[in-house]
C-alpha cells in the first residue's frame, strides 16, 4: 500500500518545467511517473502532452440504479481472454464466465477481459438495455469494493460514440443531426474525461444520464457514419473545448446557466434566446411575461410539434406533498447547498426530511429563460428554500398522475419534465403548465430534426445553440 505525502507535488516536463494540478493526472493514460520513496508517492512527472483517444466508462446495473454488480457474467462474439495476475485463460466466445465477489478470479486484484480479433465485442450478461444484453467493443475490467463488483469498459472515444449517439438521439433524424450529436457528445466526453469524475474507481464516466446515455441502444449505420465524418471535432470556445450541454426537447426557449446557479459570464456561448430562424434575445424572468409565454404557442418554433414543447399536469396537493417528502432528504444530501429552511425568518441549509402537508407554492426567481431557478414550498410543519431545477423536478413529481402532451397524448414520468412551468390553484391541489423536457441549456436534440429539415447543416445548427463557438480538431 503506498501512501501520498504531504508534500505531494504535480510537474510537467515538456515545454516548460513547472507546477501543475493534481487534476492533470488521468486515469488510464501513461504519461505520468510517479516519485515513490519509502511507502510514499512525492511527486508525479507528466512527460507528454495528454491526447485523449481512450474513455474508461462504468458500466451501471439494469435500469441504471447502481454502479455495483452483485455478480459478472459475461461471454464474446468470438474468443476472448481472461486474465488475473498472471494467468491469462483463452475461452470460446460462447463459453460464459461468472465472477462472484469471492470469486478466485479477484484475488490477485483486477480481472481483465480482451477479445483475441478487435472486431469482436464482449457481452455482459447480467445487465439488461433496452435492446438486451449489451455487448462492448474495447477491453472489459473488474474490480471489487466494499460494495460489490464494478464494471469498467475501456474504449477508444470514436467507438464509445458509436453507442453513444444512437442512445442520445433517435436514429431516424437522419446522418446531418446525428453529426450535432457526435459533436456535441464527443465534446462533452472529451471535458468529462479531464474532469476524473471516477478516478478513484479507475474511471471517467458511466454510462447514465449522470453523463451520456452509452449502449443503451446498439449501434447503427447512420450513428456510425455521422461519427466517422466528423471524426476528432469538439466544440470549442476562444480556442479551448467547451462542455456541450443537450437536452431533449425546449420550450421555444434556451437559457444560460442561472438554471444551475452558474455564472453566465464564464460561458458566454450559452445564452438565453428563442429556439427559431430568429434566434431573438428575450427576457423570460418576469413572472407575468413567462405566464403569457407559456400559456401560448409559436408554429416557428423548431420545437414545435414535438409532444414535450408544452403540457399540462393536473395534481393534487396531497400527491405533491406525498412527491416533495419522499424525495426532500435525498435532493438534500446531494445537494446541502440548494436546500433551506425557514427558521426565524432566516433560511438555513440543514437536514430537512419532511414539510407536512404543502400549502403554498411560491416561485421567487426565474432565469432570463423562464425557468425557475428557486421556489418556495410551505408545508404545515416546514417552509422550504429550493434552488436549482434538477432538484425542483424531482420534489415536484408527478408521481402517477398523467402529463397531457402537445396533441393531446399522455404519459407518466418519474419527474416534471422541466422547469419551464407555472402553478395554477385548483380546487384539490394545482394545475401545472409548462414547456420542455429537460434543462434547457445548450442545445435541442428535437429541434436539431426540424433544423436539418430547413437545410440547417450541422456546423450552423452548432453555431446556433452554442455562440461564437468553432468547431476544432482534438487530434490535431
Amino acid at each position: 500500500v503506498l501512501y501520498l505525502d504531504d508534500n505531494f507535488h504535480v510537474y510537467t516536463t515538456y515545454g516548460i518545467i513547472e507546477e501543475t494540478d493534481i487534476e492533470n493526472i488521468l486515469v488510464g493514460y501513461n504519461i505520468t511517473d510517479f516519485v515513490i520513496a519509502g511507502k510514499k508517492v512525492c511527486a508525479a512527472v507528466i512527460s507528454e502532452p495528454m491526447v485523449a483517444d481512450n474513455i474508461r466508462v462504468m458500466i451501471m446495473t439494469t435500469g441504471f440504479t447502481s454502479l455495483f454488480h452483485e455478480r459478472v457474467s459475461v461471454k464474446a462474439t468470438g474468443d476472448y481472454i481472461v486474465k488475473y495476475g498472471d494467468v491469462e485463460e483463452v475461452h470460446k466466445g460462447t463459453e460464459i464466465v461468472d465472477i462472484y465477489p469471492e470469486s478466485g478470479y479477484l484475488s490477485m486484484g483486477r480481472i481483465s477481459i480482451t477479445t483475441v480479433n478487435k472486431e469482436d465485442k464482449i457481452t455482459i450478461l447480467n445487465v439488461n438495455k433496452s435492446y438486451g444484453n449489451p455487448s462492448y467493443r474495447g477491453d472489459i475490467e473488474i474490480a471489487l469494493y466494499d460494495e460489490g463488483l464494478v464494471i469498467i469498459n475501456e474504449v477508444p472515444i470514436e467507438e464509445y460514440l458509436y453507442a453513444v449517439v444512437p442512445s442520445e438521439m433517435p436514429v431516424r433524424f437522419g446522418v446531418e443531426a446525428l453529426k450535432v450529436q457526435a459533436v456535441c457528445a464527443r465534446s462533452y466526453a472529451y471535458k468529462q474525461l479531464m474532469n476524473n469524475s471516477y478516478g478513484k474507481y479507475g474511471a471517467h464516466v458511466d454510462d447514465s444520464v449522470n453523463f451520456q446515455v452509452y449502449n443503451n441502444v446498439e449501434e447503427k449505420d447512420d450513428s456510425i457514419r455521422a461519427v466517422k465524418e466528423t471524426y476528432g471535432q469538439v466544440e470549442a470556445f476562444n480556442g479551448k473545448p467547451i462542455t456541450t450541454y443537450y437536452y431533449s426537447t425546449s420550450c421555444g426557449h434556451t437559457s444560460d446557466m442561472s438554471v444551475w446557479g452558474g455564472d453566465n459570464g464564464k460561458t458566454p456561448y450559452l445564452t438565453s434566446k428563442k429556439v427559431n430562424n430568429s434566434g431573438e434575445k428575450t427576457d423570460l424572468s418576469d413572472e407575468e411575461n413567462f405566464r403569457k409565454y407559456i400559456n401560448s404557442v409559436n408554429e416557428n418554433d423548431y420545437d414545435y410539434g414535438f409532444g414535450y414543447y408544452r403540457w399540462k399536469i393536473n395534481i393534487s396537493s396531497d400527491d405533491l406533498s406525498i412527491s416533495i417528502n419522499e424525495n426532500l432528504y435525498g435532493r438534500y444530501c446531494a445537494s446541502p447547498g440548494n436546500i433551506f429552511v425557514k427558521k426565524n425568518d432566516t433560511w438555513v441549509s440543514e437536514e430537512v426530511r419532511n414539510i407536512g402537508k404543502l400549502e403554498e407554492i411560491r416561485v421567487v426567481k426565474r432565469t432570463s429563460g423562464g425557468a425557475i431557478s428557486e421556489i418556495v414550498l410551505k408545508g404545515t410543519d416546514a417552509e422550504i428554500l429550493v434552488k436549482n431545477e434538477l432538484n425542483i423536478r424531482y420534489l415536484l413529481c408527478p408521481r402517477n398522475n398523467p402529463i397531457t402532451l402537445l396533441k393531446g397524448d399522455t404519459t407518466t414520468f418519474y419527474i416534471l419534465p422541466s422547469s419551464y412551468c407555472i402553478f395554477d390553484k385548483t380546487e384539490n391541489g394545482y394545475l401545472i403548465t409548462g414547456g420542455g423536457y429537460g434543462h434547457g441549456i445548450g442545445m435541442s436534440q428535437n429541434a436539431v430534426s426540424n433544423m436539418v429539415q430547413t437545410g440547417m447543416t450541422y456546423d450552423e445548427i452548432l453555431k446556433f445553440f452554442y455562440e461564437g463557438s468553432e468547431i476544432i480538431n482534438v487530434y490535431e
